[in-house]
């Protein structure tokens, strides 16, 4: 889940792989990790993004779309529900 999380692969996705049934792959992993497989995921990605924002130059819609957020505005909503705060503020913070 960590090489591809980025890619926007489905909860879905990861159980065909695994050659279990969807619910019975988020249970077990709840179970392991100690968080639903979306959620871990999504920490995945936010960590990524967080990293990114305060290590590079890319633009934030470049950094949306790397992350597999379809656009702009989705990882925008995303990352302030997860960080409290837009993504141009994390990167203001850090610099």
């Amino acid at each position: 889940m960590e090489l591809h999380a980025t890619e926007g692969i489905s909860v879905q996705q990861v159980a065909d792989f695994a050659g279990v049934h969807r619910s019975y792959f988020s249970n077990m992993f709840t179970t392991q990790v100690g968080l639903p497989p979306l959620k871990y995921m999504q920490r995945i990605r936010m960590d990524k993004a967080k990293q990114l924002l305060k290590d590079t130059d890319v633009t934030v819609t470049e950094i949306a779309l790397s992350l597999g957020y379809p656009n702009l505005y989705s990882f925008t909503r995303a990352f302030k529900i997860y960080y409290k705060v837009p993504p141009i503020m994390m990167r203001r913070t850090s610099s």
